[in-house]
């Protein structure tokens, strides 16, 4: 009789504690149906929005399997020539580019997604990607947009080989005091 009374009280004990993680299970905070509805995401968005709207030219890359140094070195790179490198969430992208010349590039917004984006120089930003890319395996350009107008990675090499901005000051101002 005693084992039978130690095994009852197991078995009120047992079912207690089972109301109990159900009680809890349903006062959990239930998630947001649509991820987008945090007002944070809707400010990055927004903010995403206002860049990609005001940039001159956008790169996308694939950076797979760098790691912190090359990428430390990357940033520093495009810091120093005012070009802004992040990588990107892509629905948060997609939902960004709409209403901008980078919402030509929705599809290609797939898989590890690095963005480059310039507000002056076209040519900038374009030497510092295939500069970075030629030695390096796991780091692929994609596509960009260079002022409303999109053109592919080959295009991208080429317009590496265009003189910048300023070699293109320096040059005139030399043509002139001539």
């Amino acid at each position: 009789i005693a084992t039978g009374g130690l095994k009852t009280a197991y078995l009120v004990d047992a079912a207690s504690y089972a109301i109990s993680l159900i009680c809890l299970w349903q006062l959990r905070p239930v998630p947001p149906s649509d991820e987008l509805e945090s007002p944070s995401m809707e400010a990055v968005i927004e903010g995403l929005h206002a860049k990609m709207a005001k940039a001159k030219a956008a790169i996308l890359a694939e950076p797979k399997g760098l790691d912190v140094a090359t990428v430390t070195e990357l940033r520093r790179k495009c810091r120093e020539a005012k070009v802004e490198y992040r990588i990107v969430k892509n629905t948060l992208a997609i939902r960004a580019a709409k209403g901008t010349s980078l919402e030509a590039l929705a599809e290609k917004f797939t898989g590890p997604t690095a963005l480059i984006m310039s507000y002056d120089d076209v040519v900038v930003p374009a030497k510092l990607v295939s500069e970075f890319a030629k030695d390096r395996e796991n780091f692929s350009i994609r596509t960009a947009v260079v002022e409303g107008k999109v053109i592919d990675a080959k295009g991208i090499l080429a317009l590496a080989k265009l003189p910048g901005l300023p070699e293109l000051r320096s040059r005139l101002a030399g043509m002139i005091n001539q």
